[in-house]
């Protein structure tokens, strides 16, 4: 497992793939599934990721960083409600952890239960009250809840910590345009292409 951690570190991700699989082949391993497993979800493989993490968690279901890895993997197959049940186990060890709450509360965002997706955003905010993609997802739960003074809030809040953060612009456009402020909404819009 050195040798695959050593080939990740400098770069040769596909390198420290096959040595996993060759010591996988042999036995199984935490290591080197919870390994693959990462470096699967990092090729945006993610059917294999999630083979590789759930393999992981079968050996070791009380790591927090394997089950938030799986758990992932899980929304990105378009598993919300599996993500759901794997990232609370993941905070059921480890309360505090950003990305956990974060994909939690992706998978709940898709799974349209934008309140508990609200509750989480709000917890990572608390963590980290510069994380860009907690803040977009927040408003994008309270534009979902119709909550559009909040979101508004959120939006720039959210632009002055990233200016050039087109989502959060698009974010923008949508509420001048509930304000029926076409002109404005228009206007952001062309600044988010011009990006």
């Amino acid at each position: 497992m050195q040798e695959a951690q050593r080939l990740a570190q400098a770069g040769d991700l596909a390198g420290a793939a096959q040595i996993c699989r060759d010591i996988v082949a042999r036995t199984p391993n935490f290591h080197a599934f919870f390994m693959l497993g990462t470096i699967e979800s990092h090729f945006g493989h993610f059917e294999e990721a999630e083979e590789q993490l759930r393999r992981a968690v079968e050996i070791n279901p009380r790591s927090p960083e394997a089950l938030t890895s799986y758990g992932n993997a899980l929304l990105e197959q378009k598993k919300p409600t599996q993500a759901v049940k794997t990232l609370s186990r993941a905070l059921s060890l480890q309360p505090q952890n950003p990305i956990a709450l974060l994909y939690r509360g992706l998978s709940y965002a898709e799974t349209k239960e934008h309140e508990e997706a609200l509750k989480d955003f709000d917890r990572v905010l608390i963590l980290d009250p510069r994380s860009v993609y907690a803040l977009h997802n927040r408003a994008v739960a309270l534009i979902a809840l119709k909550r559009h003074g909040r979101a508004r809030l959120g939006v720039e809040a959210l632009l002055r910590l990233a200016p050039d953060y087109v989502p959060a612009l698009a974010n923008c456009a949508l509420l001048l345009t509930h304000d029926r402020k076409r002109g404005e909404a228009l206007s952001v819009l062309d600044r988010a292409l011009a990006i």
